[in-house]
């Protein structure tokens, strides 16, 4: 019998036996090739042709793992060594008795292995970046660790690996690159970089904190781990910012390791990065620890904040003039000389890290001078200890889907109406603030209806509605800013109760004090609406927006903002009043009482929240 007739022959034995018994992939098959439930039938995520062995293995398990059974079968080197995880697989599974030390003729992949194997694999979190639209819900990205577990070396991280799972970004136009990132046009891959880039990238020029959550692997699970990175290195996927981006693709990575953790299917079809990590909290035992790292600008607050009065005005003074010469006047002794040179090092990394990240420009080289005079005072420089800050751990958020239900009251009306709100997510500044971003709110498809014994009408929907607060600080004075796009009623009262279009955006000021529980801000505002009822279709509103946070404690929190507006082409100044107030009695439950005023009505609102 011929070697073709044989594989000929196993091929259709496989077929019959596999479909016979309705197998068409174990969960390891489906997980190790991506495979889903598709519209019509099955389809792997993987989008790259190389990725499959059969002609149709992207919508056909059966007929790829045959192929794969073929391929494994002639000891087909090439195959054996771009696919090591499908070949131990089905080797194993399958009873194909063939030798597995042929993966150590694999040069390329045993060099791979020798630069990545890692001590202890963590799954790090990048915290909400909203000036950049991909990454406004945070990142998640793998970090191969070089140190055994409980190391808490700041410096031996930096020769960590990191894993990351990104667009190829093909535009610098924003509008381009969010429709391409909603509706797939960028090609998403998996790259492996130095941890210190991520660091610098996110720590330095970014400003945002790392949390790294160290998972409990076994030997094994990190040899699986490292073969399906492998295969899935060389290849790529359409990218989606909703349902296909950096932590789906972490999740399915992780779910190749071990199918019984089942963690995509826990998850719902978007994917919210910190969602993903609890996901992983759940699974018992997989997380080891937690460990921090804090961004540039919370170290040098951090620095600033320990100096005393005086080394703050010299510090002032020495950053607004540029003057060095004046932290080595006699007047100010060598410790403090010391402490105040530190502090402003540190500004210069967090406040130009650009500049500093490219080594070239007037503050690099300010910084260089700095350095040259830090380094002829003989005082030590304080070994700044960050503690992380526990109700910040991600995993402690609320779940990021809300749902609202509330009974309303409208003055001078003797019918009692109801509201059904749903958010898909993902924060608002009323919501519990344990493990969620206390100076940043993001709200994303959000829909209200409002029910009464007449009828169900669609109130608003709301695409998104974003504000981020950075309080002006003892040196610091940057801007805040709001956006929403909604198409909801008039609430400005220029068209009666018809529904516009709408697109605002605020910016300004805003404060923080008692460690944000008190935050005021006042903003100028200028609204786009559109309505076929308005004279010319549109109305262009300008005028101020103000407001206050409060949160009294862990299971209060109050909104209460003023928004006072004059529409442009209709020449009618209009106000709005609203004042929100939640009481959290679980992460899960809380209860909500809302009031609003305007021109055209004051309405009264209690009713129950529940997030899952």
């Amino acid at each position: 019998m011929t070697s073709t007739l044989r594989s000929a022959l196993f091929f259709f034995l496989f077929f019959s036996v596999s479909y016979a018994q309705d197998q068409y992939y174990s969960p390891v098959w489906k997980n190790l090739l991506h495979y889903n439930r598709a519209l019509l039938g099955v389809s792997s995520d993987v989008d790259d042709p190389a990725f499959f062995v059969a002609k149709d293995g992207k919508n056909n398990p059966l007929h790829e793992l045959a192929e794969n059974v073929l391929k494994i079968n002639a000891k087909d080197k090439e195959y054996i060594c771009r696919f090591p995880a499908r070949f131990k697989y089905l080797n194993r599974s399958q009873n194909l008795n063939i030798d597995e030390s042929i993966l150590k003729s694999c040069e390329k992949y045993q060099q791979y292995l020798a630069d990545h194997y890692p001590k202890t694999v963590h799954l790090v979190f990048s915290s909400y970046y909203l000036e950049s639209p991909a990454s406004a819900f945070g990142h998640t990205f793998l970090r191969f660790s070089k140190n055994e577990s409980l190391s808490s070396d700041k410096r031996s991280e930096l020769l960590d690996v990191g894993i990351n799972y990104g667009a190829s970004n093909t535009s610098s136009n924003p509008l381009v690159y969010t429709v391409y990132g909603i509706f797939g046009g960028f090609q998403g891959t998996f790259s492996s970089i130095p941890y210190f880039y991520k660091i610098r990238e996110y720590n330095d020029f970014e400003s945002r904190d790392l949390w790294s959550y160290e998972l409990n692997f076994t030997e094994a699970q990190k040899e699986k781990l490292l073969d399906h990175l492998w295969e899935l290195g060389g290849t790529w996927y359409y990218y989606y910012f909703f349902t296909g981006n950096c932590s789906q693709k972490i999740m399915a990575l992780l779910d190749g390791v071990e199918p019984s953790w089942k963690l995509l299917d826990s998850l719902p079809k978007y994917i919210i990065p910190a969602e993903t990590i609890k996901a992983l909290y759940n699974v018992p035992g997989l997380v080891n620890h937690i460990t921090f790292r804090p961004s540039k600008r919370r170290m040098f607050q951090e620095a600033y904040g320990q100096l005393s009065t005086e080394e703050k005005r010299v510090f002032k003074q020495v950053v607004d003039h540029d003057d060095w010469n004046l932290v080595q006047s006699k007047d100010i002794s060598t410790a403090s000389a010391a402490k105040i040179l530190d502090v402003i090092i540190e500004f210069i990394d967090y406040k130009y890290s650009k500049e500093v990240l490219f080594e070239k420009g007037p503050k690099y080289e300010w910084k260089q001078k700095l350095l040259a005079i830090r380094s002829q005072n003989p005082e030590k420089g304080a070994d700044l200890q960050i503690p992380p800050p526990k109700d910040e751990e991600p995993h402690l958020s609320h779940p990021s889907r809300k749902l609202k239900l509330m009974a309303v009251k409208t003055e001078h009306s003797n019918d009692l109406t109801f509201k059904v709100s749903h958010r898909f997510a993902l924060h608002d500044f009323t919501d519990p603030t344990l493990g969620s971003p206390k100076l940043s709110s993001i709200n994303f498809f959000k829909v209200d209806l409002e029910a009464s014994k007449k009828a169900l009408k669609v109130d608003s929907v709301t695409a998104v509605e974003v504000a981020s607060f950075n309080p002006w600080g003892s040196y610091f004075y940057p801007v805040s800013i709001y956006g929403i796009i909604d198409y909801s009623k008039d609430r400005m009262n220029l068209c009666g109760d018809c529904r516009v279009f709408k697109g605002s955006v605020a910016s300004g000021p805003s404060w923080s004090f008692f460690n944000d529980r008190f935050i005021p801000f006042i903003f100028a505002s200028s609204d786009f609406m559109y309505a076929t009822a308005y004279n010319k279709n549109f109305e262009i509103n300008a005028g101020i927006y103000t407001g206050v946070i409060l949160r009294v404690s862990d299971w209060f929190s109050s909104f209460a903002r003023y928004k006072k507006a004059y529409a442009l082409f209709n020449k009618k100044e209009n106000y709005m009043t609203e004042v929100t107030g939640q009481f959290h009695h679980t992460k899960h439950v809380d209860t909500s009482i809302e009031a609003s005023f305007s021109d055209k009505r004051k309405q009264y609102m209690v009713g129950f929240n529940f997030f899952y």
